[in-house]
């Protein structure tokens, strides 16, 4: 498992996390709920690493170790598409 530090075109930081290497990446989102966070996926995400996938969490702006403000669940697109440009 790797930390992955990102930062959106709106200037939040927000964390993510990359398991495995796999050529077929799989991203786990929350859904930016109130009270979750990347760790909710992180036993499906070495799940899918043992098979050979790359399978990323990330913590959404507000959420879990990401900087920015926890009710722009309006913004959340824009912390998947930092995470989706890394990938």
């Amino acid at each position: 498992m790797e930390y992955i530090g990102l930062k959106t075109f709106d200037e939040v930081q927000i964390l993510a996390k990359q398991f495995g290497d796999g050529e077929l990446a799989v991203v786990l989102a929350h859904q930016g709920t109130i009270g979750a966070n990347q760790r909710d996926w992180e036993q499906f995400a070495r799940l899918l690493a043992g098979r050979v996938y790359s399978a990323s969490t990330l913590d959404f702006r507000g959420r879990g170790q990401s900087k920015g403000d926890i009710n722009s669940t309006n913004l959340l697109i824009r912390d998947m598409r930092a995470l989706i440009k890394r990938l």
